[in-house]
């Protein structure tokens, strides 16, 4: 599995802040993990783009 860390490259600090790693299964899958109070969080990332678009079509 193959870890990118995501980081804000908009942010005017010099070190750019993490927001959170993306992962790459074998298969090519791919998730979001963040860490949500020390305790690791991982979505899909066809979840996370269903749920926007879920809420495209309801704006």
């Amino acid at each position: 599995m193959q870890r990118i860390e995501i980081r804000n490259i908009n942010s005017s600090k010099p070190t750019k802040p993490r927001m959170f790693d993306a992962l790459i299964d074998d298969e090519g899958k791919i998730y979001f993990e963040s860490k949500v109070h020390k305790n690791p969080e991982r979505i899909a990332l066809t979840d996370v783009m269903k749920q926007i678009k879920e809420a495209q079509t309801s704006y």
